[in-house]
């Protein structure tokens, strides 16, 4: 019975381990951008079910709506701020070249700049 008990701890501890949150990896932005897309898809199904089914101003209805309107959301905050980190590299490159900056440390004072006008070109 002691070799028994053994492996039984050696399977708790792979068990464990490969239950260990901070060992999980994070989402790559495409992973990120396909479950929104996914989220979208079933929240618009559920939506749509439940506005047949139960009506307009019922509280799942509701619910669905808010939940559709959330990944919706998501996803367009996503974009836009994908958007605006290239536009934010870029003023930071423009900058680089103007500045003649060899030292990447000398670009961090830079930072704020590079936004701002990253800012301004998104808004307009």
């Amino acid at each position: 019975s002691g070799q028994n008990e053994d492996d039984n701890d050696v399977e708790l501890e792979t068990l464990r381990d490969s239950n260990n949150p901070e060992e999980k990896t994070k989402l790559s932005a495409l992973e990120r951008m396909q479950l929104n897309e996914s989220a979208i898809e079933y929240f618009d199904e559920a939506y749509r079910i439940r506005l047949s089914e139960l009506g307009t101003n019922h509280p799942h209805t509701i619910q669905s709506r808010t939940q559709l309107g959330s990944a919706i959301a998501a996803a367009v905050i996503a974009e836009r701020k994908g958007r605006m980190g290239g536009l934010i590299e870029g003023e930071l490159r423009k900058l680089k070249q103007s500045k003649e900056m060899k030292d990447p440390k000398e670009m961090e004072a830079y930072i704020p700049e590079a936004v701002a006008r990253a800012a301004a070109k998104s808004t307009s």
